[in-house]
């Protein structure tokens, strides 16, 4: 069983929350989203994890790890750390097992950068769920 969204779902999931709400691209343009930006995400394409999270913001949406809000890519980062070495994985065994560098997994973990493919293999590593939920204000 998988558990993790993978990149493609999630941005699929954004795209029906950015329809739902009938967000138009020349909102997301005039802040810093342009349009190739919105499709690669859309489509689930690999993008800079930062876009991710101004996307979501953007859309009044939060991206969840194991079901608790993250806002920043800094707090997503924290948080995988933590999970990380209380699991008593070492920076090489993780890039061992998800083929990516130890500066890959240093700059999720710092906020310093990465790439979506980068953090799902990472998730998949530490067998965590991301997924993505649109904020209800007044509901």
């Amino acid at each position: 069983i998988r558990l993790v969204m993978t990149i493609k779902q999630i941005g699929e999931e954004i795209r029906q929350i950015r329809q739902r709400q009938e967000v138009l691209f020349q909102f997301l343009a005039e802040r810093g989203l342009f349009c190739n930006s919105v499709y690669r995400v859309e489509r689930g394409e690999n993008y800079a994890l930062g876009t991710l999270f101004r996307y979501t913001y953007y859309l009044n949406a939060r991206l969840t790890l194991d079901g608790v809000d993250m806002s920043t890519a800094e707090e997503l980062g924290q948080v995988l750390h933590q999970r990380r070495t209380e699991h008593g994985q070492s920076l090489r065994a993780v890039a061992e097992a998800t083929g990516l560098s130890e500066r890959q997994i240093i700059d999720i973990e710092k906020a310093r950068g990465g790439k979506v493919e980068s953090l799902e293999r990472y998730l998949d590593e530490l067998g965590a769920r991301l997924n993505v939920r649109e904020l209800n204000y007044g509901a």
